[in-house]
């Protein structure tokens, strides 16, 4: 019996380049491997996200005189070009107000606070989305709510091209300045250079890098000749 168990065995091993021989291993399609691989590729997961994990907020390393900008929605262009030359991703807005909006009304997440409460700015609100932050991870708040109720944890003093602004001279001088027109609260201030077109009226300026709750946005009044910078929010 034995004999005959290892005779058969000797018999099927014989077979077996023959009956291998028969089909080609090319008709069954690719190794598991390289199955594996490919289906991996083709049904990796899709980002279902309504938004980025964070919002990014930059400061423009290019400088404007005020009445260079003609509008907020030109301010807001502004923004989207540098932020497409850095490749960065998302819609961008300046924070920056003219006769017509404001960033309270442009910026839907902010817009979204005054929407949530009738009580004030001091109202009790939920999730308010991902937190603000500049591109060297430094935190400026948690949400819009947090930026309008407390102004900025660290002073906005990087680019887009991720270099740093001096920000030792805290006050409204020449290139100093980011142009605002802009209260802590995200409306329209009371001066933006005749609507961002008259280089010897006054408009409405922050200070580059302060993390003062109203200086951030609005500290000062300067001649809309004077350079100045921009500062951009991610949606």
């Amino acid at each position: 019996m034995r004999f005959r168990t290892i005779a058969c065995s000797v018999v099927a091993f014989a077979f077996l380049p023959a009956c291998f021989a028969l089909f080609s291993l090319d008709d069954y399609g690719p190794p598991i491997a390289e199955i594996d691989a490919t289906s991996e590729a083709s049904d990796a997961p899709v980002d279902v996200d309504t938004g980025p994990p964070k919002r990014i907020v930059f400061l423009t390393s290019a400088l404007y005189a005020g009445s260079s900008l003609k509008s907020a929605a030109d301010a807001d262009a502004i923004c989207a070009e540098l932020a497409t030359s850095a490749q960065l991703p998302g819609k961008f807005h300046a924070w920056t107000s003219d006769a017509v909006s404001a960033p309270a009304s442009r910026i839907p997440a902010l817009a979204a606070v005054y929407m949530s409460f009738d009580a004030g700015i001091d109202a009790a609100l939920g999730d308010l989305g991902p937190p603000l932050e500049l591109l060297d991870g430094k935190l400026v708040a948690t949400d819009y709510f947090d930026l309008v109720r407390s102004g900025p944890r660290n002073g906005i003093i990087v680019t887009e091209k991720q270099t740093t602004i001096d920000a030792s001279v805290q006050r409204c001088e020449d290139v100093t300045i980011v142009w605002t027109n802009t209260t802590r609260l995200g409306m329209r201030g009371g001066a933006d250079c005749d609507n961002w077109t008259n280089p010897i009226e006054n408009g409405r300026a922050g200070i580059v890098g302060s993390a003062d709750a109203q200086n951030w946005t609005d500290a000062c009044g300067k001649q809309c000749s004077t350079p100045g910078r921009l500062i951009c929010f991610q949606e």
